[in-house]
């Protein structure tokens, strides 16, 4: 007996999520070293925003430029693919990924406007006074038949701290009623354009 899914959304939001995650790169696309997770969410199509980070005195400034390295740009659901290389010493605490790419369904599209407007307002901006970020906007573009694009570097440097700066590279498409999304660590921004743009092809052609 056969029984339909619920259409998530228009387009190719339609997708169920196992279907979005074979548009993206596979484990084997990503360098023979590094260790690739993959993760599928649950076929939705609503809202999840995160909230700014407040903990007394350590702020951000401006506030609304809190989190400004884990953009939401109005989609859900959908799949991702992380990459970690074993070599490459963590930038942060814990196991985040030197590589990810994540493909949601596009729910809201002024996310996506609201998004780039937000990170014009936050060129620099601090957290508790000795930690200083730099935004740098890579690429704003836009056609009549491809995708929308927007590309960003946010560098981070520790006042009084002899660590060199770091630097994450973001990458933001909007086509076809999906956003796909990624982030890479200072050293890998050429795996990213690399899975990023070849990805874009294949969503093209869906």
């Amino acid at each position: 007996m056969a029984t339909n899914r619920p259409v998530a959304g228009p387009g190719l939001a339609a997708l169920s999520d196992q279907q979005l995650a074979d548009l993206l790169p596979k484990p084997a696309d990503f360098p023979t070293t590094w260790t690739v997770d993959t993760r599928t969410g649950a076929d939705r199509f609503g809202y999840f925003r995160t909230q700014p980070f407040r903990s007394g005195d350590l702020d951000y400034d401006p506030p609304e430029c809190a989190n400004i390295n884990d953009l939401a740009p109005g989609i859900a659901g959908g799949a991702e693919i992380a990459g970690r290389d074993p070599a490459d010493p963590p930038e942060r605490f814990g196991q985040h990924p030197d590589v990810r790419l994540q493909i949601g369904r596009e729910f809201n599209q002024s996310g996506f406007d609201a998004m780039t407007a937000r990170v014009s307002r936050c060129a620099r901006f601090t957290f508790a006074d000795t930690i200083n970020h730099t935004v740098h906007v890579i690429e704003d573009s836009r056609s009549a038949r491809g995708p929308r694009l927007f590309r960003i570097s946010v560098t981070t440097a520790f006042a009084g701290s002899t660590n060199a700066a770091r630097t994450q590279y973001l990458s933001f498409a909007q086509l076809s009623n999906l956003v796909l999304v990624g982030d890479a660590t200072t050293s890998n921004q050429h795996v990213l354009d690399v899975l990023f743009e070849s990805t874009l092809r294949r969503i093209g052609s869906g």
